[in-house]
């Protein structure tokens, strides 16, 4: 088996070398040459920006306006918005570690004791949620990571 996987290497090898030569390849752009010949450019002068989005008139009354992403890839800007405020200390905080579907308790076990040894007065609490991947939360889960001042969640990992 591993001759016939090497022999079909060594086909596509020596057929991607074959090919080689008769592929059509430009130069580097450069002044030399006529505009329009193969592997030049004509003179290169500064690229001039395009807007990211192109105004476009509004859609009738009545009728539904999309919008759609720019397909050049520009991505209009974007104000950052953090999900929460980081703690500055865990001390005398309530830290939730909250294992959501199992599998992983091996390690979010060792997670709370860690955390306690590094901050004696943290409330580091484990939390199981058993829950299979097709349940929903329960309000159990819910008011558990509301009363917590922080949380990390396993997730299956």
């Amino acid at each position: 088996m591993k001759k016939r996987i090497s022999m079909l290497g060594a086909i596509c090898m020596a057929l991607i070398l074959v090919a080689m030569p008769f592929v059509a390849c430009t130069g580097p752009a450069g002044p030399a040459g006529p505009a329009g010949s193969v592997g030049q450019a004509g003179p290169a002068g500064p690229a001039t920006p395009t807007p990211a989005v192109t105004p476009v008139s509004p859609a009738p009354a009545g009728e539904t306006e999309y919008s759609v992403l720019d397909p050049r890839g520009i991505e209009p800007e974007r104000e950052f918005q953090a999900i929460n405020p980081r703690l500055d200390t865990l001390s005398g905080k309530k830290v939730g570690v909250v294992n959501l579907h199992g599998g992983n308790e091996i390690v979010m076990t060792t997670i709370v004791p860690a955390i306690k040894a590094l901050v004696p007065d943290c409330n580091a609490v484990y939390y199981d949620a058993e829950i299979e991947f097709h349940q929903k939360r329960t309000e159990g889960d819910w008011a558990f990571i509301d009363s917590c001042d922080a949380v990390i969640i396993g997730h299956d990992y």
